[in-house]
């Protein structure tokens, strides 16, 4: 777990107050709590103003969000690529036919953080794809977390365009997969919707704990929604805190109730732990005889599933895109985490 994650909380307590936005009448206890800590958004507008004045660079995403491209031949030296230069993408490793996947990090994160690091390992010792790390920590380093998560969707934006040129160059739809942690999670709900005003569909979107400050009370079109992608798929490891506590994708994935605190964690850090563990199992999951098999279920309450029943679903990379609905599983305290582990993959 990156040190990084544990500051998360703690700037957010401290710089931020007011409302960003109303909670619903569903909101829970954990939510309102957490809610009011928020700037209100002419405030954000104000701070908005005053960073790019003073920083330059924010009004050029082009110098301030970059894309690395890690293939099995640049493991540990990725190559930086720029969108609309195909003469640059012609000269790297990525090759078009292969499957992409784009793993975006969150707050006080970067691509160098364990969540992009992580998966692009699993995935590339697995797999022989295409994974891009997106690297916004020029935003995501501010203390002012509600000003990050109001570049989300501009961020959003850039990386969906991004993605609308990879696809110009020959890549499938079938083939893209967007993933992000927190802040990133709602990034990449906003690139798949750039895909789709470009005329494209992402083949897969996964959020992994979306982080609900400075979301809650959005509707679909301001945040990660279940119509960003062919399949929209969620992992909620500290809901009604840090993330979300109510599903909000296709697939809505909730080990050991999906809140704080996820076995192995403590209070003590403020939740940073259980936002984490959403990264972890879904890299864990890359390899195929980690199974983390998980029950349909009618509802999960406060981490109480209710009415459920074994439909053959797994949570991770190898969810099934026609199983959809609200999943309950439990993991084990440590890695690994999952408590179906096979000698060979099923």
């Amino acid at each position: 777990m990156d040190r990084q994650l544990f500051v998360f909380p703690l700037i957010f307590l401290i710089t931020c107050s007011g409302s960003f936005s109303k909670p619903t009448e569903n909101t829970s206890a954990a939510q309102k709590k957490y809610d009011k800590y928020l700037v209100d958004s002419s405030t954000l507008e104000l701070v908005d103003q005053q960073l790019r004045a003073a920083n330059p660079a924010l009004n050029d995403y082009r110098s301030s969000v970059l894309f690395y491209l890690y293939t099995k031949s640049t493991l540990n030296s990725p190559q930086l690529l720029q969108i609309n230069n195909s003469t640059q993408l012609k000269s790297s490793n990525y090759v078009s036919s292969k499957k992409t996947i784009v793993v975006t990090h969150g707050y006080m994160d970067s691509v160098h953080s364990d969540i992009t690091q992580k998966i692009k390992n699993a995935l590339l010792e697995f797999n022989d794809v295409n994974v891009i790390g997106i690297d916004w920590s020029y935003y995501t380093k501010n203390i002012i977390y509600s000003w990050v998560a109001g570049e989300t969707s501009g961020v959003g934006n850039y990386v969906g365009r991004f993605v609308t040129f990879l696809i110009e160059q020959g890549l499938s739809t079938e083939n893209v997969h967007l993933i992000g942690h927190s802040l990133g999670a709602h990034v990449s709900g906003f690139a798949g919707k750039t895909l789709k005003a470009n005329g494209y569909t992402a083949a897969r979107v996964t959020g992994l704990d979306p982080a609900l400050p400075g979301f809650n009370g959005n509707d679909d079109s301001s945040r990660l929604a279940s119509t960003d992608g062919n399949f929209v798929d969620c992992i909620h490891t500290c809901g009604g805190l840090l993330g979300f506590d109510v599903p909000i994708c296709q697939a809505d994935f909730f080990p050991n109730g999906g809140i704080n605190v996820q076995p192995g964690c403590t209070w003590l850090d403020f939740g940073a732990c259980s936002h984490g563990r959403s990264f972890e199992y879904f890299a864990e999951s890359i390899d195929s005889t980690h199974h983390f098999y998980s029950e349909m279920c009618n509802a999960v309450v406060d981490g109480v599933p209710y009415g459920c029943s074994n439909d053959g679903a797994e949570m991770g990379y190898f969810a099934n895109p026609e199983i959809l609905g609200e999943f309950y599983l439990t993991t084990a305290s440590s890695s690994p985490f999952s408590l179906n582990i096979t000698t060979s993959a099923d």
